[in-house]
């Protein structure tokens, strides 16, 4: 199994995350298993996603549909001032 985990805060609990956005609800089968941990405040959580190996996380990142996805997940990150924390990643 290969796990990436991420984190992402956010300034206020009015702005909605991007994975809870309509835009976004089409591209979330691409991800794998994932599991969504939010802080007490709500205003940060952490994205973990699990793969089978490394192989299937590469190939996901190589997928078009997928490149789009992130590219229009940071662009509603940036616009709204949700900052996303460094990707952490292991083989478990």
């Amino acid at each position: 199994m290969f796990t990436i985990s991420k984190t992402f805060t956010r300034p206020s609990v009015d702005i909605a995350w991007w994975h809870e956005n309509a835009e976004a609800a089409q591209f979330n089968s691409l991800y794998g298993n994932s599991t969504v941990e939010q802080s007490p405040n709500g205003l940060s959580f952490t994205l973990t996603i699990t793969y089978d190996n490394e192989a299937q996380y590469l190939a996901m990142l190589a997928n078009p549909t997928a490149k789009t996805s992130i590219d229009q997940r940071i662009i509603y990150n940036t616009t709204y001032g949700i900052i996303e924390g460094t990707v952490s990643a292991r083989t478990i």
